[in-house]
C-alpha cells in the first residue's frame, strides 16, 4: 500500500495542509503551492501540538465557510420554491379563465397537488438547513476551544483536543459531501391539458424536477461493461505438502511473483510468474494473512501455533530468493487481520473479547496508536485492505459483511445489504474499486462505494471453489482468488 494508486509512484511525502499522503507527482500536480509538504520520516518523528492546533483551526474555519455557503444556497432554494409556486398559481388561473367555471373543482385539486409537492421539497431543504445549523454551531465551538488551547502549554490536552476535533471535522466533512452531492434544482411547471373536449376531469398536470438525492446504481454488467473471466489456474501444491492446501493469504510482488500462505500445511510458498511453486518453507505456526512491505519483504500473521505466545506475533519475512524470517513483532493481543501503509502496519487485534486496530511501526514493532471503532462494529475480522488515497480502511468480517472505517476509526458504513453469508479476502484495483470473495453464492463481488450492496463479477454455480483469499495484481490488472481445501488457485482478468 506504499504505492500511489493514481501515479504508481512510491508514497514518500505527507501534505500537512490537506492531510494527504503523496508521491512526487502528487506534490507537483496538487500540492505545489502547499507550504507544509514533508517527508514521511520527518512528519512522523514527533508531534508538534502548537503547529497541529493552528492547522486544525484553519481546517475548521474552512469547513465552517463551506457549510455557510451551502446554507446560503438552501435559503435561496426556499425563496425560489415560493416564487415558483406563485408563478404556478398565476399560470393555472390564467389558463382557467379560458374554460368554464365548472373547472373550479379541478383547479382546487391541482393547487392541492402543488402544495403537497412543494411541502415535500420544503421539508427536504429545511432538513438540510438544520444539518448546516448544527454543523456550524459545533464547528464554531471547536474553533473557540482551539483558540483557548493556543494559549495553553499543556501538550497532552492539546494532543487529545486536536485529535478529537479532527474526528469531529471528519464527521462533518462526510456530512458536507452528502449535502453538496444532494444539492439540485427544484423546478415546478404547469402543463395544461388541452384535450378538454374529451376529458374535463383534470385541469392539467405538474412537471417537477425535485432535489437530487445521492444514490448508488449498481450495473448488472459490471464496471463500464466489464466482467471477469478466468485466464489461468495456479497449482499451489508443493512436494513437501502433507495434505490438501488451504491458501488463506496471497500477495503479488512487483516482480510478478506471488507469495502465498498455506494454513493446513503450515508453510509459506513463492509462486513464479509462470505459476509454478519455486520455494516453500515449513513453519512452527499456521500462517493466515500476508501483506507486502517491499519488493522483497512480507509480513504474516498466524492463525494457530502450539508454541506459547507465537500467536501474538506479526512475522517479518524475507522472500528475496529463499524464505527467511527476519524478525518478530510481539503484540498485546492476538492479530486477526493485517494491512500495510508504509511505514505502518494496521493490525486488527483481539484481547479479552475486545477488538481494536493497532497502528504499528513496521521497523520497530512500536504501537503508535490504537483505533477503537466501538461496540458492535468488529466481530470476526479476517482481512483488511487500505485505500490510502481516500484514507479509508475496509474490514472483511466473516459473517457480518464489510465495514468501512476512516483511518481515525470513524464508521463510514457497516455491513452489506445482500444475500451473501460468508465474507473472505478483500482487495482494491487500480481504479479504487473494492472487491471481496464471498458466498453464498460463491464468487467475486464489487462492493458499492456507500456500502449499500454488492455487484457479482464472477459466481460459481457449484461449491467446488470455496473462495478464501483475494488479491489484485496491478501490473497486469488481474485477480488471484484462492480456495479452501484445494490445490489450485485461479487467475481472473477483465473482459
Amino acid at each position: 500500500m506504499n504505492i500511489c494508486e493514481q501515479h504508481r509512484l512510491e508514497i514518500d511525502r505527507f501534505c500537512k495542509t490537506h492531510g494527504d499522503l503523496c508521491c512526487r507527482q502528487c506534490v507537483e500536480q496538487h500540492h505545489n503551492t502547499c507550504e507544509n509538504v514533508q517527508s514521511i520520516s520527518e512528519v512522523s518523528a514527533k508531534f508538534d501540538a502548537a503547529e497541529s492546533t493552528n492547522e486544525t483551526l484553519k481546517m475548521l474555519e474552512a469547513l465552517i465557510k463551506q457549510f455557510e455557503n451551502v446554507r446560503t444556497g438552501d435559503r435561496e432554494s426556499l425563496r425560489s420554491i415560493d416564487q415558483q409556486g406563485k408563478e404556478l398559481e398565476r399560470r393555472v388561473k390564467k389558463f382557467r379563465q379560458n374554460v368554464d367555471k365548472m373547472l373550479d373543482k379541478a383547479e382546487m385539486t391541482m393547487l392541492m397537488k402543488k402544495d403537497e409537492i412543494c411541502g415535500e421539497e420544503v421539508k427536504v431543504v429545511k432538513q438540510r438547513l438544520e444539518v448546516c445549523e448544527v454543523a456550524v454551531n459545533n464547528l464554531k465551538d471547536g474553533v473557540q476551544k482551539m483558540k483557548i488551547l493556543q494559549k495553553s502549554k499543556n501538550s497532552q490536552k492539546s494532543f487529545m483536543a486536536v485529535n478529537m476535533t479532527k474526528q469531529l471535522s471528519s464527521k462533518y466533512e462526510d456530512a458536507l459531501t452528502d449535502l453538496v452531492d444532494g444539492k439540485g434544482t427544484f423546478t415546478l411547471n404547469f402543463i395544461p391539458n388541452t384535450d378538454l373536449a374529451k376529458s374535463l376531469d383534470s385541469l392539467g398536470s405538474i412537471n417537477v424536477k425535485s432535489t437530487i438525492r445521492p444514490s448508488e446504481v449498481l450495473k448488472e454488467n459490471g464496471i463500464d461493461g466489464h466482467k471477469l473471466a478466468k485466464i489461468a489456474e495456479v497449482n499451489v501444491r508443493a512436494t513437501s505438502d502433507e495434505s490438501v492446501c488451504t491458501i488463506t493469504g496471497c500477495v503479488c510482488l512487483p516482480d510478478k511473483r506471488l507469495v502465498i500462505t498455506d494454513e493446513t500445511n503450515a508453510s509459506i510458498k513463492i509462486v513464479s510468474d509462470s505459476y509454478d511453486v519455486i520455494a516453500c518453507k515449513r513453519l512452527d505456526y499456521s500462517p493466515w494473512d500476508i501483506v507486502a512491505l517491499s519488493d522483497m519483504n512480507v509480513a504474516v500473521r498466524c492463525s494457530y501455533s502450539d508454541v506459547k505466545n507465537s500467536s501474538n506475533v506479526v512475522y517479518i519475512l524475507s522472500v528475496k530468493t529463499d524464505i527467511e524470517e527476519k524478525r518478530r513483532l510481539p503484540l498485546d493481543g492476538r492479530p486477526r487481520a493485517i494491512a500495510y501503509q508504509k511505514p505502518h502496519l494496521y493490525v486488527a487485534v483481539s484481547k479479552d473479547d475486545k477488538l481494536s486496530i493497532k497502528v504499528v511501526v513496521e521497523s520497530t514493532g512500536k504501537t503508535l496508536r490504537t483505533i477503537n471503532p466501538g461496540k458492535n462494529v468488529l466481530f470476526e475480522p479476517q482481512y483488511i485492505c487500505l485505500n490510502s488515497f481516500k484514507h479509508i480502511m475496509y474490514v472483511s468480517d466473516f459473517y457480518r459483511g464489510i465495514t468501512a472505517l476512516s483511518l481515525e476509526g470513524n464508521v463510514i458504513f457497516q455491513r452489506i445489504a445482500g444475500k451473501t453469508t460468508e465474507y473472505g479476502g478483500l482487495t482494491i484495483d487500480n481504479s479504487g474499486n473494492v472487491f471481496v470473495c464471498a458466498g453464498k453464492p460463491y464468487g467475486i463481488y464489487r462492493v458499492s462505494p456507500d456500502g449499500s450492496g454488492m455487484t457479482p463479477f464472477v459466481t460459481w454455480e457449484t461449491e467446488d471453489i470455496d473462495p478464501q483469499a483475494l488479491t489484485y495484481c496491478s501490473h497486469d490488472e488481474t485477480f488471484v482468488v484462492t480456495s479452501c481445501n484445494s490445490d489450485k488457485a485461479y487467475v481472473y482478468g477483465y473482459v
